[in-house]
């Protein structure tokens, strides 16, 4: 464990955690950071005083900037700390969909030196409850859209009940002080075994995250305005719209959209030099925006077919990124050597990636295995047991089979959990799901391994059609290209057009409902059965 600053909390709870990690991840961190440091002063504090006037948000309701942003965060931590009592460290659920006052109140948490806890709007009742048990929250900060939920602890409301109470606080508010390597943030993850991973994350590591070589690589300037269509509550966009266009000055498309054309729409509208999206919306683009752009994907797997029809269409290169929960936010994605359609890139600077075989053993390159990440930041659960199978050799695993090329670049194959030995051979549902996803009438795809009891694993696939489609003359087209393409224990054995693909919180296909239309077990998930 590396020697951590006294903490600046005084509910202990994470940092009690914290002191029981074991194994810990190898940290590459660039320098001694120790002290106190609270998030906010980079993300809320210096911007507002070093250009108050410029720009922050892009809201349905206009711009605000800097300035305002400050003082409606300032007025909330006022609220957490005068109305409701928050002490430094105490947990805070925030719960709700894209827009402006979801990272105010990102920001408020930690200003007031609580422990932020962002959670999908998707989420049920059961499963908030679930959440709620793990961190010990003290309450829920809901957006009024989507309050539809209960709770063993006071819930409430924005804009509504909390704007009643900040309209009537001053703009001003000393942040809260923590210490650098304080918990600043859990972010849940789903867990194999259905019970959710919490990783805790230290305010120094969102300063890594955001770091100045981040900003260069990815072209991030003063003004330059960032969208995403990928929910505030998951890293991809908490990090990408949230922090890094706050810390540099730029601004932040805050919006929620319901449907992909609004949001390349406003993409195109609002001139967006930078955008994070997902290779679903991607596909089902009609009309992609002009001009040249930084288009990034991540949240699932981008297919080569995917990335070439969108460099035809717009001229501009779509980036495949991976994004680790464990590390917060993105750790591939740079493409020193040019872009490898089908890869994510090489790890981000400060970052490294390894893959290992079965025995732990390092795999040399063009050998798949399990593939870990170590850098600045690294995975710290609050359950031991997860803990433990999360390191090795001071890597964080992330739960992707993939193999390194001899220069560097990562290639994945799909979710370890998802991986199905077909006749003794290993086979990945990507494999299958790209052939697929190469076909210009399929908008979106899914492989998966079912377990028959008597035939052993078989690989099942799903579609979904572009509208005017004939399924009849797709799925013979389909079944051309996989048996030319692929040896025959890697083709699908039933292939199926559904009228629409199931997705779960995350916005990624939900592998257990296409199970379920099976009635056989999924490949991995026996506990489910």
């Amino acid at each position: 464990m590396p020697e951590l600053s006294p903490t600046r909390h005084l509910d202990t709870f994470t940092r009690d955690r914290i002191l029981a990690v074991d194994p810990w991840p190898d940290l590459r961190l660039p320098g001694p950071w120790g002290g106190d440091f609270n998030a906010a002063t980079l993300f809320v504090d210096g911007p507002a005083a070093a250009h108050p006037d410029r720009t922050a948000l892009i809201t349905d309701a206009g711009e605000w900037t800097y300035a305002e942003f400050a003082a409606r965060v300032n007025r909330s931590a006022r609220v957490l700390t005068e109305d409701l009592a928050l002490r430094p460290g105490q947990r805070v659920l925030l719960r709700g969909r894209n827009g402006p006052w979801f990272a105010v109140w990102l920001h408020g948490v930690l200003k007031a030196g609580g422990v932020v806890v962002p959670v999908s709007a998707r989420l049920r009742s059961a499963e908030i409850a679930q959440i709620v048990d793990i961190c010990e929250a003290s309450f829920i900060l809901c957006d009024a859209a989507d309050a539809d939920i209960t709770a063993a602890v006071p819930i409430l409301t924005y804009p509504d009940d909390l704007d009643r109470l900040t309209s009537r606080r001053p703009d001003a508010f000393d942040t809260v002080a923590t210490a650098a390597d304080d918990v600043a943030l859990l972010a849940f993850s789903s867990g194999t075994t259905g019970i959710p991973k919490a990783t805790m994350h230290f305010h120094r590591d969102l300063a890594y995250l955001t770091h100045p070589a981040r900003r260069d690589l990815m072209g991030v300037r003063p003004g330059t305005v960032i969208a995403s269509n990928r929910p505030m509550t998951f890293p991809y966009a908490l990090v990408g719209l949230c922090m890094m266009p706050l810390r540099y000055g730029a601004t932040a498309l805050a919006r929620h959209f319901d449907d992909v054309a609004g949001f390349f729409a406003a993409v195109e509208e609002c001139d967006a030099r930078i955008v994070l999206s997902d290779p679903g919306s991607y596909r089902a683009a009609e009309a992609p925006p002009g001009g040249e752009r930084a288009y990034y994907s991540c949240a699932e797997a981008l297919s080569p077919a995917v990335a070439r029809r969108w460099h035809e269409r717009t001229g501009s290169v779509l980036r495949n990124a991976l994004g680790v929960t464990e590390h917060l936010w993105l750790v591939t994605g740079a493409a020193p050597l040019g872009d490898r359609p089908g890869s994510v890139g090489v790890p981000l600077p400060r970052y490294d990636a390894a893959v290992f075989d079965a025995a732990g053993d390092p795999c040399g390159p063009g050998t798949p295995g399990r593939l870990g990440v170590r850098g600045p930041t690294g995975v710290r659960l609050i359950d031991p047991e997860q803990q433990r199978a999360a390191v090795h050799r001071g890597y964080t695993l992330t739960g992707d089979w993939a193999h390194l090329d001899a220069d560097g670049y990562v290639w994945l194959y799909g979710r370890t959990d998802d991986m199905v030995k077909v006749r003794g051979i290993l086979v990945a549902p990507a494999e299958i799901e790209n052939v697929l996803l190469a076909h210009p009438a399929v908008s979106a795809a899914a492989a998966l391994g079912l377990r028959d009891a008597e035939r052993g694993d078989r690989m099942h696939a799903y579609v979904t059609l572009r509208p005017g489609a004939d399924a009849d003359a797709v799925i013979r087209e389909v079944r051309s290209a996989l048996d030319a393409r692929l040896a025959d224990y890697r083709r699908p054995e039933r292939l199926q057009v559904l009228p629409e693909m199931p997705y779960g919180p995350t916005g990624k296909i939900d592998r257990k409902a296409l199970r379920e239309r099976s009635g056989l077990p999924l490949v991995g998930e026996e506990h489910d059965a």
